[in-house]
């Protein structure tokens, strides 16, 4: 699978580059991940699925307005009603761009989480909903990730 890591934040970029330098399926883009195009776009969300602040409206925005209700529709099915950092889901969006949406919670409410392992602890758990989901069938091939953690949009 590609992961393209992208964000303006140039010291993010620079650490990207530097940690994965040897992996081939690793892009590290400065830039807007909305420039991009992948199988699945990465929402860096909170535990409850609200998608009203920061990158997460972004993707509202871009993706369209009923995308909260199918992610906590999910959240509310899969996890009763709150998903705890570590986990991640994955939903259909409808849209050519990015066909799915992995929602991957850095915090259960907005919070700084600059210095604890929650970025670590989503990115484990959107590649372990990607293996997942394609061990039924290869359907995510590329994924868009923004910085986990910070605002990179």
């Amino acid at each position: 699978m590609l992961i393209k890591l992208v964000a303006s934040n140039i010291a993010l970029i620079h650490c990207w580059r530097q940690s994965f330098k040897d992996c081939n399926d690793v892009e590290v883009i400065d830039g807007d991940i909305f420039e991009q195009q992948a199988d699945a776009l990465v929402s860096p969300a909170n535990s409850f699925g609200f998608m009203d602040g920061g990158l997460d409206l972004k993707i509202s925005q871009k993706l369209g307005w009923d995308i909260e209700r199918r992610v906590r529709e999910k959240i509310l099915l899969e996890f009763y009603g709150e998903v705890p950092v570590g986990n991640a889901l994955i939903i259909e969006t409808g849209v050519n761009q990015f066909p799915y949406l992995i929602s991957a919670p850095t915090m259960r409410v907005p919070m700084d989480v600059s210095k604890t392992a929650n970025a670590f602890l989503a990115f484990r758990a959107i590649l372990i909903a990607v293996q997942k989901f394609n061990s039924v069938e290869q359907k995510i091939a590329s994924m868009v990730c923004p910085g986990l953690g910070e605002n990179s949009a």
